[in-house]
């Protein structure tokens, strides 16, 4: 059951993207994703796949102006272990380009994006990097994303706070 919900929160990883984006300019189209994630629930329910099973896929990939992944740039790096594990992967990255998340890396992305989805016994793993053309680019992102994080702890923290009283 629990690696299953690995699995299951890979699907879901496009309503995070869609919780923490700030950016009222960027169209989302959130239809496809339940869908994608009721197939992939179902494929698990009658055990035609096995959502534990280990797989890793690393894919490399350029926004177009629009914030859509340019057909033309990506390409797979790299891929192991679970033919079809591998292949959810790279549906579901589809399925969240489609509905437009990516959008919301646009401003951050100046080269590539190297996205890199996998599990193993012990863990679930899902990075996306995008590339920095020089290195005080790179850090001055980091901070501003390291600030945003920290904001968002503190509301949670004081959201619950809240609560209890």
């Amino acid at each position: 059951m629990f690696r299953a919900l690995r699995i299951y929160t890979f699907c879901i990883f496009a309503l995070c993207i869609g919780v923490a984006a700030q950016s009222p300019e960027a169209s989302v189209d959130n239809s496809a994703v339940p869908s994608f994630f009721d197939q992939v629930v179902a494929q698990i329910d009658v055990g035609s796949i096995d959502a534990g099973a280990e797989f890793r896929l690393e894919q490399t990939f350029r926004l177009s102006k629009n914030g859509f992944i340019d057909a033309d740039s990506k390409r797979v790096v790299s891929s192991s272990g679970d033919e079809r594990l591998v292949k959810i992967a790279a549906d579901a990255l589809d399925v969240i380009d489609s509905a437009g998340y990516f959008q919301y890396l646009n401003q951050l992305a100046e080269a590539d994006i190297r996205v890199v989805v996998g599990q193993d016994d012990n863990s679930f793993y899902l990075s996306i990097i995008p590339e920095m053309e020089t290195k005080t680019r790179a850090r001055a992102v980091k901070s501003a994303l390291d600030a945003v994080v920290r904001l968002a702890l503190y509301r949670k923290k004081k959201m619950r706070l809240q609560v209890r009283q």
